[in-house]
């Protein structure tokens, strides 16, 4: 008897067990807990809100705004004002438009703590405003596609606009303009300590830009046929391991107290980077193939330059004008295309000390000149030198 009971009880399990998951399947698909409640847009559910507004309206903070992609496109503006998760069902196929006729940004957070996920936000090529507006504070923006259509040059504009907000990340979004204009993610006056990571950003005039803002971070990203990759006038900024190639010029940099390290500038069709500020660190960098010059330094002083892999860029790896008190310690310069350095008008007190020349006829065992010029006056110059006294034996391994 106890036997067949067993015996019984196991069958019960073993169809239970296919029942459920089979049960499982017919029901919505099951959505993470957070502490608030949790408001529905489109599906078929009992009470589900048809527009995204409305549920947004009658949210509190803490609550869920949860958008199915049955009823997508979306075509309504978006404006956060409680400190709620906004989350699309699948960001390929929930579209929310904004037609022409809506001149205000498509999804705009003015309260703090928001998160914003899993959307397709797409603007009409024609609307003058940002395609995300953030104006507050510890926002989540993650995993979205944003583009705005653009086929103009609105340098004022951005898809992504970060003002006065500060604390907020943006991480993992493809952030891509049809038409080469606006600028892509933009933190302007006193957007501070935000964290710009793993999007993959192109098309536009400007990929990243930093402007009157500070301690900002931007970090493993893909940023890639834009006008300018990455435009930096903000102070203690850090671009760390991002990948930064095929654009006109890789990095513009203003801002002094900058951190660029690690990554891999290649293919941008003026220069890898211009560098125009004082006291930067450039280091770890990868600098191959690009057209014209590796990096630039232009009229500037007390930078550091270290750990770098100049390579292949078309006529030069280093290049320096008017610029004095630079460290340039432990690069590997091979194959570029003119000089692998140079520098010219008064570049004076510059340190060069164990790089590696692959035009050093001596192979590290002599010092290495590196040629350039000085001015005499304000309209001539004559041929000059400097000396790396103790140039490295063989490459530094280097990664980007």
């Amino acid at each position: 008897m106890i036997r067949k009971c067993l015996a019984v009880g196991i069958i019960l399990l073993f169809i239970g067990t296919c029942i459920i998951p089979a049960i499982a399947q017919e029901t919505e698909k099951p959505l993470p807990t957070t502490r608030g409640n949790w408001l529905y847009v489109g599906g078929s559910g009992p009470g589900n809100y048809t527009k995204i507004q409305d549920a947004i309206d009658d949210a509190n903070d803490g609550d869920t705004v949860f958008v199915y992609d049955d009823s997508s496109p979306y075509d309504e503006i978006v404006h956060l004002s409680h400190s709620i998760n906004f989350i699309g069902e699948d960001k390929n196929t929930t579209i929310i438009r904004r037609l022409q006729s809506q001149s205000h940004p498509l999804v705009s957070l003015a309260a703090n703590n928001c998160y914003v996920s899993g959307f397709s936000l797409l603007s009409n090529p024609l609307i003058q405003n940002p395609v995300i507006e953030i104006q507050s504070d510890g926002n989540i923006v993650e995993n979205n596609i944003v583009s705005n259509g653009d086929f103009q040059y609105n340098y004022d504009f951005a898809t992504i606009d970060l003002f006065n907000a500060s604390n907020n990340k943006i991480l993992r979004n493809q952030v891509y303009d049809n038409w080469w204009g606006e600028n892509a993610i933009v933190m302007r006056v006193g957007s501070n300590y935000n964290l710009i990571s793993e999007n993959n950003v192109t098309s536009h005039q400007f990929g990243v830009v930093i402007t009157n803002s500070y301690n900002n971070v931007v970090s493993g990203n893909l940023i890639h046929g834009n006008r300018i990759g990455i435009s930096n006038s903000g102070g203690y900024s850090s671009f760390i391991n991002n990948t930064i190639s095929n654009n006109v010029l890789g990095i513009e940099c203003y801002g002094t107290y900058c951190t660029i390290s690690y990554n891999i500038i290649q293919n941008n069709e003026d220069g890898g980077i211009k560098l125009t500020s004082w006291y930067n660190i450039i280091s770890h960098n990868i600098f191959s193939n690009n057209t014209g010059y590796g990096l630039v330094l232009d009229g500037i002083a007390y930078n550091t330059i270290d750990h770098n892999n100049f390579s292949n860029n078309d006529n030069y790896g280093l290049y320096l004008t008017a610029s004095a008190a630079t460290t340039i310690h432990n690069n590997n310069f091979m194959n570029n295309g003119v000089y692998n350095a140079y520098f010219e008008q008064n570049s004076n007190r510059n340190n060069w000390n164990r790089n590696y020349w692959s035009n050093s006829l001596s192979h590290g065992l002599l010092p290495t000149i590196i040629p350039g010029k000085r001015m005499w006056g304000f309209f001539f110059s004559y041929p000059w030198f400097n000396v790396d006294w103790f140039p490295a034996h063989k490459p530094f391994d280097i990664g980007g």
